[in-house]
């Protein structure tokens, strides 16, 4: 008889063991995965992670700028001489009408007809003379 109480005690101690070391690991992954969302609500709230803003970092890694230049491929006669080729058109424009006035009322139309020239001579193939003589029609 001894020996059945003792074994009924096993069953009893083993099955408290068994209840304890499940209820502590259900507290311990409970604990993780708490921590673990708040941690990740607050990163999704707050958008930032050790003073590092995410969505500009985001942007910063995702984000780049490069000019790309257009191009357009030659056409050839039958003889392999080119017929049509890719060339850079530049286009300048000199406002002289006096009514051109911004919001503000600053002028956007040449003022200093003299100056204008001088740049225009300086950067284009054409003397100031000539210049000033097309912004003086």
């Amino acid at each position: 008889m001894k020996d059945s109480s003792d074994r009924s005690a096993e069953k009893l101690n083993a099955r408290k063991s068994r209840k304890i070391v499940g209820i502590s690991l259900f507290l311990a992954f409970f604990l993780l995965f708490a921590f673990l969302g708040t941690r990740l609500l607050v990163i999704a709230v707050g958008k930032n992670v050790k003073n590092v803003n995410l969505n500009d970092r985001a942007e910063k890694l995702y984000t780049q700028t490069q000019t790309l230049k257009a191009r357009r491929g030659s056409i050839y006669d039958a003889n392999g001489n080119p017929i049509a080729e890719d060339t850079s058109t530049y286009s300048l424009y000199a406002v002289l009408d006096k009514s051109q006035r911004s919001l503000t009322g600053k002028p956007l139309y040449v003022v200093n007809k003299n100056k204008t020239a001088s740049v225009l001579a300086k950067y284009l193939p054409i003397t100031k003379k000539k210049a000033l003589k097309i912004l003086s029609p």
